[in-house]
């Protein structure tokens, strides 16, 4: 589960770039690419800048759907 201290803004962002997901789920960045190009994880991009949702990080970590 996402660590929801108040004091760390990871915890309250609603999407992550990739490196901010590696670091909340620490996990390296060619994993997190591998799980976006075969669909076990959703983003969206915004001009050149991918997002992950938070939800979908939640929903990966705890096993569900996405």
């Amino acid at each position: 589960m996402i660590n929801k201290d108040p004091k760390n803004p990871l915890a309250q962002a609603r999407a992550y770039r990739v490196r901010e997901a590696c670091a909340v789920m620490r996990i390296g960045k060619t994993k997190i690419h591998r799980m976006l190009s075969n669909g076990e994880l959703r983003s969206v991009k915004v001009g050149r800048c991918r997002l992950i949702p938070a939800d979908a990080v939640e929903a990966l970590l705890t096993g569900g759907d996405h």
